[in-house]
């Protein structure tokens, strides 16, 4: 019987050859053929491939948000700080006007616990309040809340009190030393040379409106040209201080908390703090705030 001779193994084709991702150009390099069964095969070897320059998501996001766009928060941020200022001047004005109505609250714990509570219901109509309350209660920004309410609560009671005690003028410019007490404060309590670093510059002009202050209040031989007492004085003095503190440890505590955990926090704690302070001196409304119905006095607070 004729056999025939099995074909070499080399010979034999996979009709299902295994599938390959094509390499990118100039990744591989032919190598000089090898000998495998009688026969030539090439090998390849694959180079490798240059590196891929990384960049992090920040530089990224920089690139798609583009100056306008930076430009746009920049003036965001401005337009706070503006509106920020105009709310403070026109604060003393607007209270010492509280004070004139008749049947008006004189009782500044009153008048403070009013104004929080309607600060945190407002706050808290814009904020998601269950997920700031959630975080409050796991710790996260509880005691930084705590500070700062506190330092708003004390800030505003002197502020309110010395308006009973001096003119809105007078407390207004007094008010003008947290441009003295900030940087002071900053210095010596910043925790990063970029906190505590304050320029030559900025230290001339805190004793420029240090010197404003003292000769807008001071009249010819001591006396003062605007109408006041010794304890509105240094009610608003220690309203200035307390302020001046909040500010700097805001700045702070930002680094370390949300935004809006600070802002709806320490509403809540301003009105918690001041309906306290309002319960512990057990006195009914009316004998505090007779017209407590009139809607003007509403909208002044």
């Amino acid at each position: 019987m004729l056999s025939l001779p099995h074909p070499p193994a080399a010979l034999h084709i996979n009709p299902f050859p295994p599938f390959r991702l094509p390499l990118p150009p100039g990744s591989v390099s032919r190598s000089p053929p090898s000998t495998k069964n009688g026969l030539r095969v090439p090998s390849f070897h694959r180079k490798p491939l240059p590196p891929v320059a990384c960049r992090s998501v920040t530089s990224l996001q920089d690139d798609e948000e583009g100056p306008g766009e930076r430009g746009g928060g920049i003036a965001r941020a401005q337009g706070a700080l503006l509106g920020t200022a105009m709310l403070w001047g026109t604060f003393p004005a607007t209270l010492k006007l509280l004070y004139e109505q008749d049947g008006a609250p004189s009782d500044p714990v009153l008048i403070c616990a009013i104004r929080f509570v309607l600060m945190a219901l407002i706050t808290f109509s814009t904020l998601p309040v269950r997920e700031i309350l959630g975080k409050l209660i796991s710790g996260r920004g509880g005691l930084a809340s705590f500070e700062l309410g506190s330092l708003g609560v004390l800030g505003t009671a002197l502020q309110t009190s010395s308006l009973g005690e001096s003119s809105a003028v007078r407390v207004a410019i007094l008010l003008s030393l947290i441009n003295v007490f900030t940087p002071l404060l900053a210095a010596l309590t910043g925790k990063s040379p970029v906190e505590s670093n304050i320029t030559p510059q900025t230290w001339a002009a805190c004793l420029l409106a240090l010197f404003s202050t003292v000769f807008a209040v001071i009249g010819n031989g001591g006396e003062s040209i605007m109408g006041g007492s010794m304890l509105g004085d240094a009610e608003a003095i220690g309203s200035a201080f307390f302020y001046s503190s909040a500010k700097v440890r805001i700045g702070s505590l930002l680094k370390e908390n949300d935004a809006d955990i600070l802002v709806g926090g320490r509403f809540l704690i301003q009105a918690a703090l001041a309906l306290t302070a309002l319960a512990i001196q057990h006195q009914p409304l009316s004998s505090q705030w007779p017209a407590a119905l009139d809607w003007y006095q509403w909208t002044l607070l």
